[in-house]
């Protein structure tokens, strides 16, 4: 067992944790994920409570409304739904303030650890609930997943605002938090030289639950099932996928695509124009947006996931979050080379890597699987030992408490 798996052996006192962000719970996409997973680990220990406070959900170009209740036991809520550009904002943002601190004095506990987990970087959206939080006797941990400065001047002016207001924040981190985790090499490197050994920092990367997600050495199917899940951003160069697919398909090859996940409404309706458009149409199937043991099914039943970028400073500053859980599937993974995937996979033997934003180098690695489906499994099966040593939620959500013991001092 690891040191974080012996320290999160030993008992926590009670403890409360509320999860905080700007994310979609309990249905929602990567991001959800790791933070239930998260969830998970806390609520597993005796003694643990976890509890979400979501931020400004409802918003436009997204479909979800005010979401609140009960998730298998977690109670969520959510401030700020209504907040919007207009003569109305300043009234709006004290609501939003004055409900997220409400959240924050009922979910304390007056005996025991009280602890935020923000899923993000702090900035002028979430600063009031830490600074509040801290001010009563809650530790504070964040959770930073992507480069929150990389924020270009095109972005609404709400986005840069928050990326000016992180960099502000960022200089004085260990004034804010009390514990960092990131997800990724670069991002640690960057917290770690600019906190100087103030604040612990740990690196936890994409989180899979292996007992939920088993691997498949089944042969590949007829035809074989090229397979994408996620946001459809234009991160995630999916253009590039399907023209790579359109020309492994004009080679008469047995193929088709699966897609599922959803995005903001105006980019679905590119999505969907595109693929119309397709002279592969026939050969290309939407699955919508799937629950976990959809997906999870999903994913088992495909042949080749693909987890492609383009190339930017994002991909190459956090890490995708579907590559775990593809590797898990046991299936043979096209992955672009972005990022700490190069150190984490070998081409052509944990995972076919292909060069970010290429339409023919991702048709090229479909193509190498293809030639050759025996070795392409061996792939898979490789990929899938890569997952259990890096990528298992129990023993991630270990560090998560052993990070937990370091700032409440238990």
């Amino acid at each position: 067992m690891t040191a974080a798996g012996n320290e999160a052996e030993r008992a926590l006192p009670a403890t409360n944790v509320v999860f905080m962000g700007n994310f979609l719970y309990p249905r929602g996409m990567a991001g959800t994920k790791r933070v239930q997973l998260f969830v998970d680990a806390v609520r597993a220990r005796p003694g643990m409570t976890a509890s979400v406070l979501l931020l400004r959900q409802g918003h436009a170009g997204r479909d979800d409304t005010r979401l609140e209740g009960s998730h298998e036991g977690v109670a969520y809520t959510t401030v700020g739904a209504d907040l919007k550009a207009g003569p109305g904002l300043p009234l709006a943002l004290l609501r939003f303030w004055a409900g997220g601190c409400r959240w924050l004095r009922e979910r304390q506990l007056a005996q025991g650890a009280n602890v935020v987990f923000l899923y993000g970087q702090p900035n002028l959206e979430s600063l009031p609930f830490l600074l509040y939080a801290r001010l009563h006797g809650y530790r504070v941990v964040c959770d930073i997943v992507e480069d929150a400065y990389n924020v270009g001047p095109a972005a609404p002016w709400l986005s840069r605002l928050k990326a000016a207001s992180s960099r502000l924040v960022a200089r004085r981190l260990h004034r804010v938090v009390d514990g960092v985790i990131v997800i990724s090499s670069y991002l640690e490197k960057k917290f770690a030289g600019r906190d100087r050994g103030r604040l612990p920092i740990v690196r936890i990367p994409v989180s899979v639950d292996l007992r939920r997600l088993r691997a498949s050495s089944e042969p590949f199917h007829a035809p074989v099932r090229v397979f994408y899940a996620g946001t459809f951003a234009e991160k995630d160069g999916f253009e590039y996928l399907l023209e790579a697919f359109e020309r492994v398909a004009d080679d008469d090859v047995n193929v088709e695509l699966r897609l599922t996940g959803k995005g903001m409404a105006a980019r679905m309706a590119e999505v969907e124009a595109r693929i119309s458009a397709s002279r592969h149409a026939a050969r290309i199937r939407y699955l919508g947006f799937l629950s976990d043991d959809e997906y999870f099914q999903a994913l088992s039943a495909c042949d080749l996931p693909c987890v492609v970028r383009v190339a930017s400073e994002f991909a190459d500053r956090g890490f995708p979050f579907k590559l775990g859980e593809y590797l898990a599937s046991g299936r043979p993974v096209i992955a672009s080379r972005v990022g700490d995937i190069p150190e984490l996979l070998v081409d052509g033997e944990s995972a076919f890597l292909v060069e970010p934003g290429s339409t023919a180098g991702i048709a090229k690695g479909l193509q190498r699987a293809l030639a050759d489906p025996a070795a392409a499994l061996r792939v898979g099966g490789n990929g899938r030992r890569i997952a259990e040593a890096n990528f298992d939620a129990a023993a991630n959500g270990a560090k998560l408490l052993a990070l937990l013991r370091e700032v409440t001092g238990a």
